[in-house]
């Protein structure tokens, strides 16, 4: 343990002390003999003179014309009407495909580790979680179909490119 240790404290050094600036003359205000303001006595309430300086500032003001201004209503891409909803199915057809052309992409060894990361987020029976989402929304689009059917409307088109109604999902092997 040779290591040379610092003091914490450094020499310290003494000033000279330097003839300190004159302090400011202290002015009184003209007619106060004692050191006070004068009082100023008010007239009119705070209220009354706010009053009068916005009657004031609006009087500077130009008038409004007595034309309104005209709006024009922009113009839209699409019209759409209120009962119409949007198409959710095209959402899923598009997602479908996108899914489907990345899992093609993907090794065996990368399914099976997506696999596992889904159980390990979700848990072990995420699949049939999904499963009976997606029976319950077959369900919901053949209740629909079938209503759509009695008022004269006809069936929409098949929600998936195949013309098929169901999704099949890979199948997970147990642990």
């Amino acid at each position: 343990m040779s290591e040379r240790v610092k003091p914490l404290i450094g020499s310290v050094f003494e000033r000279q002390p330097r003839p300190s600036a004159p302090a400011p003359p202290v002015s009184q205000p003209i007619g106060s003999k004692t050191g006070f303001p004068t009082a100023q006595h008010r007239s009119k309430s705070v209220f009354a003179r706010n009053r009068e300086a916005r009657q004031q500032a609006a009087a500077a003001l130009p008038s409004r014309g007595s034309v309104p201004p005209v709006i024009q209503q922009a113009s839209r891409t699409k019209e759409r009407r209120p009962e119409e909803e949007p198409d959710t199915d095209d959402w899923r057809v598009r997602m479908s495909e996108e899914n489907e052309r990345h899992v093609a992409a993907m090794t065996e060894e990368e399914r099976e580790q997506e696999r596992r990361e889904i159980e390990e987020k979700f848990g072990k029976n995420i699949g049939e979680v999904l499963r009976r989402a997606r029976m319950a929304r077959e369900s919901h689009e053949e209740q629909k179909n079938a209503v759509a059917s009695l008022e004269g409307e006809g069936p929409p088109a098949p929600s998936l490119p195949d013309g098929g109604s169901k999704i099949t999902m890979p199948s997970v092997p147990p642990g």
